[in-house]
């Protein structure tokens, strides 16, 4: 398994309290095979009431969420010329989507993450409490996955 360094855990803790006011999905696209492009989600982007970010992003063995701090309009511009632009970012704001539209309304109550005994946080898995929801973001074979619980499964 892996864990969050202490600066990220930091970073994660920091949300508690923190209101979001847009929710950004930087997907991973792939078009080497044009009939047949491959698309993951690879980051989260978030940015709250003070304009503050915190980009969550899937390692690049899909094994890991990691906190990163990189401007996505490079990063998509160094993978496009790196790649021929057989590899490029494609972006979408999901805040008016009905999950995240939800979740706006509310500020982030607490940040719940699994620890072993010797209180290191595993890194696959994030649940975000928001007033009367819970968000999981959780990383899997295809990038990040986001899901709402009805309860805090922690």
């Amino acid at each position: 398994p892996k864990y969050f360094s202490n600066a990220e855990l930091q970073r994660l803790l920091d949300l508690e309290s923190q209101q979001i006011a847009t929710v950004t999905y930087h997907y991973w696209v792939n078009t080497a095979k044009a009939n047949d492009p491959v698309e993951l989600l690879d980051f989260i982007e978030f940015e709250f009431i003070d304009h503050q970010h915190l980009l969550l992003a899937t390692s690049e063995l899909c094994d890991a969420i990691e906190v990163k701090s990189i401007k996505m309009s490079n990063y998509s511009a160094e993978l496009a010329l790196k790649f021929n632009n057989q590899i490029r970012i494609r972006s979408e704001n999901m805040s008016d989507f009905p999950l995240w539209e939800r979740a706006i309304e509310y500020p982030i109550d607490e940040v719940l993450l699994e620890k072993n005994i010797h209180n290191q946080y595993y890194s696959d898995k994030i649940l975000l409490h928001l007033g009367p929801m819970f968000i999981q973001i959780e990383v899997g074979e295809l990038g990040l996955r986001v899901s709402e619980n009805t309860e805090d499964s922690n």
